[in-house]
This record gives C-alpha cells, sequence and structure tokens, in this order.
C-alpha cells in the first residue's frame, strides 16, 4: 500500500482509487536501457534514512530475478540491475547506492553517480 495522496502520476491515483487491491502498486523511479550496450538499470530513489515499502520490498527482488534471467538469455547485458539510490538530491554529498543484484553498497560522488546512473560503472 502507500501513503494517501502520494502518487507519482494521474494513472498511479486512478489505479490505486479504482481497482481492487490485490496487489502491490510501485511507481518507477528511473529506468534506463543504454541501445549500444544493452545495459538496463532499475533505479529506486530513497531520501537518506527513508525505508522501503511493502510493495517495494516484495517488488525489487522479482525485478533483480527478472533482469538476472534476462541477462542470462543474453536479452540485456552484464552489468543491468537493480540499485536503490539513498541520498538527498542534488547529490552535493554524493549518494550512498545498493546494488540489489549483487548486495553491495557503496558511497559514491556526485560523478560516480551520474556514471551509475548513465551506464557506464557499476557497484
Amino acid at each position: 500500500m502507500r501513503d494517501k495522496g502520494k502518487f507519482s502520476s494521474r494513472f498511479s491515483e486512478w489505479v490505486y482509487n479504482s481497482c481492487n487491491h490485490q496487489f502491490f502498486l510501485m511507481d518507477a523511479d528511473v529506468i534506463i536501457y543504454k541501445v549500444e550496450t544493452k545495459i538496463l538499470r532499475y533505479f529506486e530513489y530513497k531520501h537518506e534514512n527513508e525505508g522501503l515499502s511493502d510493495g517495494q520490498k516484495t517488488m525489487l527482488p522479482v525485478l533483480k530475478d527478472m533482469i538476472f534471467h534476462a541477462v542470462r538469455g543474453k536479452i540485456v547485458a552484464e552489468g543491468s540491475g537493480v540499485y536503490i539510490i539513498r541520498g538527498s538530491i542534488p547529490f552535493r554529498d554524493g549518494a550512498t547506492v545498493e546494488n540489489v543484484m549483487t548486495r553491495k553498497s557503496a558511497y559514491m560522488t556526485t560523478e560516480q553517480l551520474k556514471r551509475l546512473v548513465s551506464g557506464e560503472t557499476t557497484v
């Protein structure tokens, strides 16, 4: 479930208000696909002390498994993945990034974060 009135799009709000709640609803923060390298990355952004919702706790591992199998099937490239970024936009002090695929976390500077989101580096 989500906080009432907290939607990233009118469509998300409509789904929440109009459909039964026998599923989790999670808005996509950022998904990138770098055509020349076939890198696909899903990024979930959280403020520094913000936790994951129940839906995110359930669905991020599913997205991780989907990307894992897409890599195995050579649909997307190694280096594709699911990441949780924790920090304060515009990331002047950098951010902590968790790679959900590898369960590794690292602090990244703003420039490193830009390279990660651009598909040029990984955690």
